[in-house]
């Protein structure tokens, strides 16, 4: 799928040399990542991934897909070690999977093709390893409607299917996945397909949420929550209309909610035990994951950025 460039991430020649790659094609979470071992984050411009280290404030690295294809969305996996990118807004998108050789002495990696699927017909829109990252999952998008789960031991696809409602939200953790969209949540068990990968689609059981008074919600981002110390699960859900959705993973019916107060609802994501909400206005709420109870709101980002 890509040109890899050399170690130090500067493909050049005797005429030029790239050094930044300025702005992002990135239009939610799935189109940036950060690894977990070294802090680097990655994130795509068009064809290219974009490698960036904190430490240094530096772009240190880049990939070009090859065909020149855009990209759509890449992770990392949990243990640092691989990545995965995936194409969008073309027929046959691909899914190409990556290992990481990193040099803690020269704080310097590579990267190494490790396979690629041609499953979607057109693009993806999300991607995410699972299961002590033995597995990965890919979701099209709204034209493809295809849902693929790749054994990365084997190198095999085991679970391939289309969905029918456009999907916003969606988090998957070592046992079920969630997927939300307009006036509908959906909870897919996995755990018989992962002990027998041959069960195919049998070994999934979907099962819908029970919404009652927020049936007619768009549910625009979800994560799933584990709590270290009493291994509690919860999933959370934010609406269009801005409103925290709380939900535990033992049930199918929502158990709690809140009214974050923002213009629109945007995405969320995890800190440690700590929920952020983000909304179209730059408003950014901290509330805690057990408690729902609010934290603090975040500053707006500067509009000159870093210059200002």
């Amino acid at each position: 799928m890509a040109n890899v460039t050399k170690t130090n991430g500067f493909p050049s020649n005797e005429f030029c040399a790239l050094t930044r790659v300025l702005g992002m094609s990135s239009i939610n979470s799935f189109g940036l990542s950060s690894n977990s071992i070294n802090g680097l984050i990655v994130w795509i411009a068009g064809p290219y991934l974009v490698f960036y280290d904190i430490r240094v404030d530096k772009q240190v690295a880049f990939i070009k897909n090859s065909n020149n294809k855009i990209i759509s969305c890449v992770t990392f996996s949990s243990n640092g070690l691989m990545f995965a990118t995936g194409e969008g807004n073309c027929k046959n998108a691909e899914v190409s999977i990556y290992n990481i050789d990193y040099n803690k002495d020269t704080l310097t990696e590579s990267h190494s093709l490790y396979a690629s699927y041609k499953n979607h017909k057109y693009g993806i829109d999300k991607l995410k390893f699972f299961s002590n990252d033995n597995y990965l999952i890919s979701v099209g998008n709204k034209d493809d409607k295809m849902i693929n789960i790749y054994n990365l031991k084997d190198k095999t696809v085991i679970y391939t299917n289309k969905y029918g409602r456009q999907i916003y939200g969606f988090d998957i953790c070592d046992t079920f996945m969630i997927m939300s969209g307009d006036s509908f949540i959906k909870k897919y068990n996995f755990e018989k397909l992962l002990e027998n990968n041959s069960l195919g689609n049998a070994g999934i059981q979907k099962t819908y949420v029970e919404l009652g008074k927020l049936k007619n919600e768009i549910f625009i981002s979800s994560v799933i929550y584990k709590n270290i110390t009493t291994n509690e699960i919860k999933i959370f859900f934010l609406t269009y209309q801005s409103v925290l959705v709380e939900m535990k993973s033992n049930a199918l019916v929502l158990s709690r909610w809140l009214n974050v107060k923002g213009e629109r609802g945007y995405s969320l994501c995890l800190m440690n035990n700590m929920i952020v909400c983000g909304s179209c206005n730059g408003i950014v709420r901290v509330f805690n994951a057990d408690t729902l109870q609010f934290v603090m709101n975040l500053h707006k980002p500067p509009p000159l950025g870093k210059g200002n």
